[in-house]
């Protein structure tokens, strides 16, 4: 019985991943996401909780990974039955988003592209105004993302749960809260040190002062237009595939992992990576912009393709499928970063005069680590509470606070992922640098260089998600999590 339940998860996970893919990627106009949940809904009823539940008490404590592997499919089913109830709020807010139309100077711009643009837009008036066209088209669709975020707290409450924060929190044993205050404390710690760096930086790229900072100015100053010779569209590719054939993998020879880059009018701007068949089927989607954004995203995604491509197929599906989603994000960090490593970027990109470029993204790296801590903070809230338009005026506080930015409360339910992603992020980052850090130690500086790292990243990525990021890093021997490495790194910068 166990073993049908698991196909049939197999089969769900698969033919969402292809559903998502295929819209995301532009390739299909519509995402049909309700059919398949109704399709395969007897897997995720409070019924099949139930009986799962069952099935873990009946299997004894002799058999922990079974065990973990069960708790993970309740995790799964409680989660899909929140989402099947959102479906079609879920579809109807990606075929709006996708079909929304921006008049900018004059011209019809999809609402996608306006990311593009604010990102490669050097005049601070046309960034504004970009910006200001992007929040009325976001706030036209609030009232429908609102309905979602109340329904998914509805969902959690069926199922038992004081709200949708407690329903998390259970089906992963972390304490947000705990973690939240950790970083918090961080945070202060770098306060200093952050804004003064943000001050001359904003007045040196932006010719801003920073009282006038504004969100719509980020995507600009992080995307630092000035090094573009450096990172060329014709070496992206070639980049990854340099990397990949020091550690003695033949990217250009994989046949399981598809690279997705052409440009489409209605392709999302965000990279990503689907896995839609693990190992067998990844998609790697990048639409590129131009400019080292572009190789810090394909290298970022193809961090999650490589460690989806390698994950061994004898594992239980449950831990190809599921898991803990901070270990993919340690892998794909592990590879964005090789970007911001002034070796990696002398070696593969011939940039050998790079210390002004490390040291502006070590800052543009704290900005991220700052924006996600102020994320989580925010959606701690958020999920504690029923969700209301209120929420806005925390969301533009503590994203302010936290960035330097100053944020605007329409963005305050597009700028959050579901499942509290920000703590799997900020996990993630911890254990990465305490994984490259192993690798330089063990292989040395140029890691990317040695096939034996290869070989070692390779027999990590084979478990999967088969444990937590807090127990690969002790079983690969990096010891337990902690932040100070991290906070460490960028504050001594």
């Amino acid at each position: 019985m166990l073993e049908t339940y698991r196909e049939e998860f197999v089969a769900f996970r698969q033919t969402v991943a292809r559903e998502e893919y295929l819209h995301f990627a532009g390739l299909k106009e519509t995402i049909e996401l309700e059919p398949v949940y109704e399709r395969y809904a007897a897997l995720f009823t409070p019924e099949a909780v139930a009986w799962l539940r069952a099935e873990l008490d009946a299997t004894s404590d002799l058999f922990p990974t079974q065990r973990y592997g069960i708790r993970l499919l309740i995790s799964f089913a409680q989660r899909a039955f929140v989402e099947r109830a959102v479906a079609p709020l879920t579809e109807e807010i990606a075929e709006v988003e996708s079909a929304l139309m921006l008049s900018v100077n004059g011209e019809d711009t999809p609402f996608h592209q306006s990311a593009v643009l604010l990102a490669r837009e050097s005049s601070g008036e046309r960034r504004r105004n970009i910006y200001q066209e992007r929040l009325r088209s976001i706030e036209t669709v609030n009232p429908r993302r609102l309905q979602r975020l109340q329904r998914i707290h509805e969902g959690a409450s069926t199922l038992g749960f004081s709200c949708y924060r407690q329903m998390l929190e259970r089906q992963t044993g972390l304490e947000y809260e705990r973690l939240c205050r950790e970083l918090n404390s961080w945070m202060e710690r770098s306060e200093g040190s952050y804004h003064a760096r943000l001050g001359e930086a904003l007045e040196r790229d932006l010719r801003i002062s920073p009282q006038y900072a504004d969100r719509g100015d980020q995507p600009h100053f992080q995307q630092l237009v000035e090094y573009d010779e450096h990172f060329p569209s014709s070496g992206l590719r070639k980049a990854y595939e340099e990397t990949l054939q020091g550690l003695g993998i033949r990217g250009e020879k994989q046949s399981n992992v598809a690279i997705d880059d052409e440009d489409r009018p209605r392709k999302h701007p965000r990279a990503f990576c689907s896995p839609i068949q693990i190992p067998e089927e990844i998609k790697l989607v990048i639409r590129p912009t131009g400019g080292q954004n572009d190789y810090q995203a394909l290298m970022h995604e193809g961090g999650h393709a490589q460690h989806f491509a390698w994950t061994s197929p004898n594992l239980l599906p449950e831990f190809r499928y599921a898991g803990d989603n901070a270990v993919t994000e340690c892998y794909a960090f592990l590879f964005n970063y090789l970007v911001t490593d002034p070796l990696w970027l002398a070696d593969v990109v011939s940039f050998g005069l790079n210390y002004g470029f490390v040291e502006r993204t070590r800052l543009h790296k704290l900005l991220y680590l700052r924006r996600y801590i102020g994320k989580m903070e925010y959606e701690l809230r958020l999920h504690s509470q029923e969700p209301s338009e209120g929420s806005a005026e925390d969301y533009t506080r503590i994203l302010t606070r936290a960035t330097g930015f100053r944020y605007h409360p329409e963005e305050y339910l597009i700028d959050t992922d579901d499942g509290f992603y920000s703590a799997d992020y900020l996990r993630a980052w911890a254990v990465e640098v305490l994984l490259r850090e192993h690798l330089r130690t063990r292989f040395g500086r140029r890691w990317w260089r040695s096939r034996r790292a290869g070989d070692y990243l390779i027999d990590l990525w084979s478990t999967g998600q088969r444990y937590t990021v807090e127990e690969l890093a002790k079983l690969a021997g990096l010891g337990d999590l902690s932040f100070d490495p991290l906070f460490m790194e960028l504050l001594d910068a």
